[in-house]
């Protein structure tokens, strides 16, 4: 492990205050996804901040930099974004928008520093400081296919630059715009922004992995329970590998956390993986937690729970309908299969049966109030069939729907039969219908 031992101090002045500032030497152990890194100079602490030369940047971080002498500014730039700080102004801007720190970069000995923590955190990275063994640890926690990266908190104007336009835009029952790109090559991704923000992101694509995990690779282990910190109170969430509709969370994230679903028919593979932020994964909820601490805290926390009700509406239906075809058909054709055409006559019979449903308070194939079958309600509407087949699911989440109909020996039966080749989607508040067939 290398370390450096504090052994100097140097004065710069500054152009502004015409005082000599000064920087000490730091013994600090610099880590960068659990790997201990040395580097070319010492970094530097100023006023409790820690800096590093802006080589550490391009070699430890993998971010390219560039020094623009005439405007004495650094520029940054990695996975899609761009950072642009000035030598001594605590003005930056990240991707166009103009910003405020309470740092700002200087020249020591010939060498360009750069603050640490402003640089990491634009990028989407976690920084902890053990102050026991004066070790700072950056941990790269953003999503990312190699030339895209995306973060919780990241602003809807960066998402759509990086991604381009949605293929359609939703809402969620929880007052979030849904973009769902359906598009993407190897499968699709469903952002949800909320004030302007990243708030979650869901992809069974494998191109895209955050801290070494990614879809279609095996989760080994989990923990077998997790707990963090937020809003005051302590949240505790036990996990069993072989429950396969709860998500696993794998890691804390800056502002949240990443979670896995696993296959349980493929060897544990992961079936996708989600950054999440703490108010979506806590409302929805995303898994089953206890919660601990102050009285006080705990009211605030339960009057905030009740204050984010699910609300039921036609574009939220549509929106959960539009994303589960898009995840059955990336199901399907990572297995080898051919996708299933969308049919409007489909999506009528499973969405009046979702709708049903919900009304009458009942969750079945055969109707409650009719007594007919899914046979019975395709000739209802005109649709010719020589085979048909239909899942039923009722969560609080569309994602997580399509995760434990893929762990039904049943469902998944049906969801991986090579003879159909249309289908149908509807939903209505909790209740989602799929309805498959063979035309003749």
């Amino acid at each position: 492990m290398l370390a450096f031992t504090v052994f100097s101090l140097s004065f710069l002045f500054s152009g502004e205050t015409k005082r000599p500032v000064a920087f000490a030497q730091s013994a600090l152990t610099l880590k960068v996804d659990g790997r201990t890194l040395g580097l070319s100079a010492p970094p530097l602490i100023r006023h409790g901040r820690t800096y590093v030369p802006v080589k550490f940047i391009s070699d430890a971080l993998g971010y390219q930099t560039q020094w623009l002498g005439p405007t004495k500014e650094v520029r940054i730039t990695g996975w899609g974004h761009e950072l642009l700080l000035k030598i001594g102004e605590p003005v930056y801007t990240f991707n166009d928008r103009r910003l405020t720190s309470e740092t700002s970069p200087f020249i020591e000995e010939d060498r360009t520093y750069v603050p640490l923590r402003l640089v990491a955190e634009s990028f989407g990275a976690d920084v902890s400081y053990d102050a026991t063994t004066k070790t700072v640890e950056i941990r790269r926690t953003a999503l990312s296919d190699g030339k895209r990266s995306l973060w919780l908190g990241l602003t809807e104007s960066d998402v759509e630059r990086l991604l381009g336009a949605p293929d359609f835009r939703g809402v969620s029952r929880y007052g979030a715009q849904i973009w769902l790109y359906s598009d993407e090559p190897a499968g699709p991704l469903v952002v949800s922004l909320k004030n302007g923000q990243l708030v979650d992101l869901y992809t069974t694509n494998p191109s895209w992995e955050s801290v070494g995990v990614r879809p279609q690779m095996r989760l080994t282990k989990a923990a077998s329970s997790f707990s963090f910190q937020y809003r005051q109170l302590t949240f505790s969430v036990e996990q069993n590998m072989s429950t396969p509709t709860i998500s696993k969370i794998v890691h804390g994230v800056q502002n949240g956390l990443l979670l896995a679903y696993i296959d349980q028919h493929a060897q544990a593979n992961i079936i996708a993986v989600r950054l999440s932020s703490f108010d979506h994964s806590l409302t929805v909820p995303l898994f089953n937690y206890r919660y601990e601490g102050d009285p006080a805290n705990v009211r605030a926390f339960q009057s905030f729970l009740s204050q984010q009700r699910r609300q039921s509406s036609p574009k939220a239906d549509e929106t959960d309908a539009r994303i589960m075809a898009a995840l059955i058909n990336a199901f399907r054709k990572a297995h080898g299969l051919s996708t299933l055409l969308p049919d409007p006559k489909l999506d009528r019979v499973a969405r009046l049966h979702s709708e049903e449903m919900t009304q009458h308070r009942y969750f079945d194939h055969v109707s409650k109030v009719t007594g007919k079958t899914l046979g019975d309600r395709l000739r209802d509407q005109g649709v010719p069939f020589s085979k048909a087949g239909e899942n039923l699911a009722q969560t609080d989440d569309i994602l997580v729907s399509h995760v434990g109909l893929i762990n039904s020996p049943g469902h998944r039966k049906n969801l991986l039969d090579p003879e159909w080749d249309r289908m149908g989607i509807g939903t209505s508040d909790r209740n989602t219908t799929q309805v498959f067939i063979k035309t003749p």
